[in-house]
């Protein structure tokens, strides 16, 4: 049997092994909790536990004392917790051993079992193993990797509602409607005298409603991915208007050295903040403008590349002096739609629509405001949409579903043979599956899988 490092877990194997992995985090800690799962979890826990009883005798979602023995020596006094195929989250028989925190109990543990007949898990393969069971679908796996990793309380929910299934049953849904619209297509082309012609304004109709919904979705995406990775907000500006005192204010932390003396930041400075649910990478910049100094000028050129992958860029003015043509042009750099002009030291002058003071903090809750706006839209856009799409590969197949059904409905205007709309439709429902996993290609699944932690 192939065996692997417990840390790393760097390796291929079977997926009719039993498993094992640490489920909760590295350190110091009260407990760990080493999971096995496979159809050997129970007998190899019972070569390694001293115990009344054998593991498959106990009752599911029971809790038992047992000491834990490698080599013969007991190693540490441990809870056992026992669930039965197929009422477990892998499907499988599945054991949780609750040891003392901390690297060296985790660590014998694992050792223990690896010796047992274990081999390590492999990223992800606890979910893995759930998915191709039929435990969770794809979506609600990512939902479970999303929920662990989500960076604001925000995006915690949002992966809460995914991981419960809401997108889930939302698309299986919308895929059930689009499969009604198929039958009735596929029964017209092979019982033509039994069914009659068939009902194009019905299925029109159908079609329509259900890329409303999928154009919801759609649209969703991007508020979703930037809740699930965040989003960089760069400031921008002259020398000397204020972009790192503002960084401060908005940091509520003086992490930015502020000075009246212009390029007296010469490098791009990175801190990350929640603002209205989403996880902000703030990056404060040196001034744009023309400069001899060639360690100011690196910090120019940074400032540049931090613009051009910026989701939103605070455009800082001096709320102060008169407005004055920039001696550079920002819409070179990045779209209309991705800056927001801020007057700063609007305690100083008077021009400029939002105006702020990183001075004495005027406006920065507005401002604050302004960028979750720009971020994730109004509160009526967000909860127009209750379901997100919070990975790329989503946004893509809900694209691709749509454009099938656009085809679909063209050929229905059309009055082209039904039978090529029930192409389109196939095209439809596979990118559909792609979402829940029901067409997703084995490639795909390995690599989003991958990305999980060990031990999930």
């Amino acid at each position: 049997m192939a065996t692997s490092n417990w840390y790393t877990g760097k390796m291929v194997g079977s997926a009719t092994d039993t498993i094992c992995a640490v489920a909760s985090g590295q350190g110091p800690a009260g407990i760990a909790v080493v999971r096995i799962s496979g159809s050997q979890a129970f007998d190899i826990c019972d070569r390694v536990l001293r115990h009344s009883r054998i593991c498959k005798s106990y009752k599911g979602f029971s809790l038992h004392r047992a000491e834990l023995t490698e080599g013969g020596e007991v190693v540490d006094d441990v809870l056992v917790s026992v669930f039965h195929a197929p009422r477990s989250f892998t499907g499988e028989d599945t054991v949780e051993i609750s040891c003392h925190g901390g690297y060296i109990p985790a660590a014998k543990t694992i050792s223990a079992l690896l010796s047992a007949g274990c081999r390590t898990a492999e990223p992800g393969e606890f979910s893995r193993r759930a998915f191709f069971n039929g435990k969770l679908d794809l979506s609600e796996a990512e939902g479970i990797s999303d929920l662990i990793n989500a960076p604001t309380d925000k995006a915690y929910r949002s992966a809460r509602g995914q991981s419960s299934g809401h997108l889930s049953r939302h698309i299986r849904g919308l895929r059930d409607r689009l499969l009604s619209v198929l039958a009735r297509i596929e029964a017209t082309i092979d019982f033509p005298e039994d069914v009659g012609e068939i009902d194009i304004s019905a299925c029109f109709t159908e079609l329509s409603e259900v890329q409303v919904e999928l154009d919801k979705l759609h649209r969703s995406s991007d508020r979703g991915i930037l809740l699930r990775q965040g989003a960089q907000v760069v400031l921008v500006g002259k020398p000397n208007v204020g972009k790192s005192s503002l960084m401060n204010a908005l940091l509520h932390n003086d992490r930015a050295i502020v000075s009246d003396i212009p390029g007296t930041t010469r490098d791009t400075i990175e801190e990350m903040i929640d603002i209205g649910g989403v996880a902000v990478r703030l990056w404060d910049t040196a001034g744009l403008r023309s400069t001899a100094d060639p360690v100011e000028a690196i910090g120019v050129e940074r400032s540049r590349l931090a613009i051009e992958s910026a989701d939103l860029v605070l455009f800082v003015r001096d709320a102060s002096a008169l407005p004055i043509d920039e001696d550079y042009e920002l819409n070179d750099l990045v779209s209309q739609d991705r800056i927001l002009e801020v007057w700063n030291k609007c305690d100083l002058g008077e021009y400029g629509k939002l105006r702020v003071s990183a001075a004495n903090g005027t406006g920065i809750a507005e401002l604050e405001h302004a960028i979750k706006v720009r971020l994730l839209g109004t509160e009526s856009d967000q909860r127009e949409q209750s379901v997100y799409l919070a990975h790329v590969y989503q946004k893509t197949a809900t694209r691709s579903a749509i454009t099938a059904l656009k085809n679909a409905k063209e050929t229905l205007n059309l009055n082209l043979p039904i039978d090529l709309v029930s192409v389109d439709l196939q095209l439809g429902l596979t990118a559909l599956g792609e979402i829940t996993g029901q067409t997703t290609p084995e490639d795909v699944i390995s690599e989003i899988f991958s990305k999980f932690c060990i031990g999930k």
